[in-house]
């Protein structure tokens, strides 16, 4: 299952996405609505600069994992120079 919490980040990519079985919803990665321990792993890639809370999107990973799971998050380097227009 994919998230954004933008309409038109879910229709451009439910437009362009031919694998199945995935899923894409509008959500907000602070306050997911799947139940606890039901996915194996959560990643976030690239949006924690942009969560107005970025701890709470890491909490709710945790909770949507099962234990022994996985998640995993990552973002620019910015101290490294990594930013998209660099």
């Amino acid at each position: 299952m994919g998230i954004d919490p933008l309409k038109a980040q879910i229709e451009f990519t439910r437009k362009r996405y031919t694998a199945k079985p995935a899923t894409f919803q509008i959500e907000d990665a602070t306050a997911l609505s799947s139940e606890s321990s039901y996915f194996d792993v959560a990643t976030m890639a690239l949006a924690l600069f942009f969560l107005p809370h970025p701890f709470l999107g890491v909490v709710e990973m945790k909770r949507v994992v099962r234990p022994g799971g996985m998640i995993a998050a990552y973002v620019w380097d910015v101290p490294g120079g990594g930013l998209p227009h660099e």
